[in-house]
């Protein structure tokens, strides 16, 4: 069983370990005042006192990187602006080799982001 963030790097495909460094250095560069958790064994940020108020989760697949948001909306309006992702009810699955894709999908963050300020913590 997966218990902390090493563990769940270690286990990642090599490509999905550089995905998620990326994606766990901005989250801690911008937004420190959110501390990451495990979550059904997988990094999550929450932004209330259950996730059902809003998160951010970051999971590596043997050909995704995936990012799961409780903002169904967004994920809809994202399903237009990427069009070589996947995507399930409350995540957008990009493939490693769609790197162009990242600075997209930290636009998608620092949205979701502006929602959970409003959120008590």
């Amino acid at each position: 069983m997966i218990n902390n963030i090493d563990e769940y790097l270690e286990a990642s495909p090599d490509a999905g370990k550089e995905w998620l460094k990326e994606f766990l250095k901005y989250m801690n560069k911008k937004y420190p005042e959110y501390n990451l958790i495990m979550f059904r064994q997988c990094p999550m940020y929450k932004f209330g006192k259950s996730y059902l108020e809003g998160y951010i989760m970051f999971t590596t697949t043997k050909k995704h990187f995936v990012l799961h948001i409780l903002d169904f909306e967004m994920i809809e309006e994202m399903k237009k602006k990427l069009s070589s992702a996947d995507f399930g009810k409350g995540c957008i699955k990009v493939k490693y080799d769609h790197a162009e894709n990242i600075p997209l999908m930290k636009k998608i963050i620092d949205r979701v982001m502006i929602k959970a300020k409003n959120i008590n913590k």
